[in-house]
C-alpha cells in the first residue's frame, strides 16, 4: 500500500480497493458516530478505537489517524426537522402541542420524535423548552421598567414558575431572579 499524499491513510492498491474504501468509510463514520458523544465514554470508546487492530490498518500512521479523530464533522439535519425548528422559533411564545406541530410542518408524531433523536439527540419539546428559555433568559437580562420573573415566564409560555426557576437554574446555572436582579443592578 502507497500512502495518499496529505490524507495519511493508505492509498489502496489493485484489486483492494473496495473493500478498503468501504471499511475506511465504516471507520469515519463510526469515529463520527463516538465524537458526538460526551464524556468519560466517548474518552473511552476512542481509546479502544486507537487502540484496535482496524486503526492499525487502516491508519498505520497513528498521527493520521489522531488527525482524522480531531477533524470536525458536519451535523447533517434534514429538512424536516430544519423546519420543525424553524417553526418553534416563529411561534416559540404560543402553546405548541405536537399534533399543532406536526400539522403545521406535515411530519407525522413518530418520524418526527426519531427524527430528532437521530439528527440531533433530543425531542422537539426539549428544543421548544431550550427556545423558550433562551428567550426568558434574554428578557431578564435586559428588563424594561417593572420587569418581573412572572410577567417574563407568562410571556415565554412557562404556566409554572417552579418548573421556569428549576429549567433555568439547570440551563445558565443560576436562579431567574439573580439574572434580573444583575440586569437591574447593572442598569443602576
Amino acid at each position: 500500500m502507497r500512502r495518499r499524499p496529505g490524507y495519511g491513510g493508505p492509498e489502496p492498491e489493485a484489486g483492494e480497493g473496495d473493500d478498503l474504501k468501504m471499511m475506511r468509510s465504516a471507520m469515519e463514520f463510526l469515529i463520527g458516530e463516538i465524537q458526538r458523544l460526551e464524556g468519560r465514554v466517548r474518552d473511552v470508546l476512542l481509546g479502544l478505537l486507537r487502540e484496535s487492530p482496524l486503526r492499525a490498518m487502516l491508519y498505520p500512521d497513528a498521527a493520521a489517524f489522531d488527525g482524522e479523530m480531531r477533524r470536525p464533522r458536519p451535523r447533517i439535519v434534514s429538512r424536516r426537522v430544519r423546519k420543525v425548528e424553524q417553526y418553534i422559533e416563529a411561534h416559540w411564545a404560543e402553546a405548541i402541542s405536537i399534533r399543532k406541530l406536526c400539522a403545521a410542518t406535515g411530519v407525522p408524531p413518530r418520524t418526527l420524535f426519531q427524527l430528532f433523536r437521530a439528527e440531533r439527540g433530543y425531542t422537539p419539546m426539549w428544543f421548544q423548552k431550550r427556545t423558550r428559555l433562551r428567550h426568558a433568559r434574554q428578557a431578564l437580562s435586559t428588563p424594561a421598567g417593572e420587569t418581573s420573573v412572572r410577567q417574563v415566564a407568562r410571556a415565554c409560555g412557562f404556566t409554572n414558575l417552579g418548573h421556569l426557576a428549576r429549567d433555568y437554574y439547570l440551563a445558565f446555572g443560576e436562579r431567574p431572579l439573580t439574572t434580573l436582579a444583575n440586569a437591574k443592578g447593572s442598569a443602576d
